[in-house]
């Protein structure tokens, strides 16, 4: 599995929840004690793990030529 820094939300389902939800910002502001760092670590995470899960369960998905949009 791929580690990151400030990884300090991707096990608590009810912050993924609200950071699917709601806007960065409106994220940020609610938790003001993670950094923007700690959420954009985190997003990659949560997409590594989908795109994992994808090639696992033989699901079809652009998974080989996603890029982050910066």
């Amino acid at each position: 599995m791929i580690e990151y820094e400030g990884l300090h939300f991707a096990d608590e389902l009810h912050k993924i929840n609200d950071m699917l939800t709601c806007s960065k910002e409106d994220f940020l502001y609610s938790y003001d004690y993670l950094s923007e760092d700690d959420y954009e670590e985190t997003r990659k995470y949560i997409i590594d793990v989908f795109k994992k899960h994808y090639k696992t369960n033989n699901i079809l998905a652009d998974v080989d030529t996603y890029e982050e949009n910066k």
